[in-house]
């Protein structure tokens, strides 16, 4: 089983996954299923399950890390896109807000995809930290959206 984290583009994703799969089972004979989990923990829990649910994971930065770290998780390959390995993410507001720097976040509602997101949480957590802003209790809500799309 080869199991990917969820995204906005789900149906991509997963044909994408059948369509890698196809050419594994065309060059090596090894019949590969996959399946895109709900939520990042998802593919963590599939992966270090006891029998095992995931033998190969297609994981967010994060994700990958706490999978490692319970010792169910080896990086063999790495995501490029648009040419790189790496990529950036930002914090919107609304253009009439007056809010310019993050420390004006205090107190405000936060949009995060996924608790596990690197892009969608994890930096912006640790930036609102830099900034003086608590992300566990200096923010008035934080919000689970379930994808980047529908934040």
């Amino acid at each position: 089983m080869w199991s990917f984290v969820p995204s906005g583009e789900m149906e991509r994703v997963s044909s994408g996954a059948e369509s890698v799969a196809a050419l594994i089972e065309a060059e090596t004979g090894l019949i590969i299923d996959t399946n895109v989990a709900t939520e990042y923990a998802g593919v963590i829990e599939a992966m270090c399950s006891d029998p095992v649910e995931a033998h190969m994971g297609s994981l967010a930065t994060f994700a990958y890390v706490l999978a490692a770290k319970k010792g169910c998780a080896e990086a063999e390959l790495v995501s490029v896109r648009y040419g790189s390995p790496v990529y950036n993410g930002q914090i919107i507001v609304r253009a009439d807000s007056g809010i310019t720097e993050l420390s004006q976040l205090a107190g405000k509602t936060f949009c995060r995809p996924d608790p596990l997101s690197t892009s969608g949480w994890i930096i912006p957590s640790l930036d609102l930290a830099a900034a003086g802003v608590d992300p566990e209790t200096g923010l008035a809500e934080v919000v689970d959206a379930g994808s980047h799309d529908a934040v």
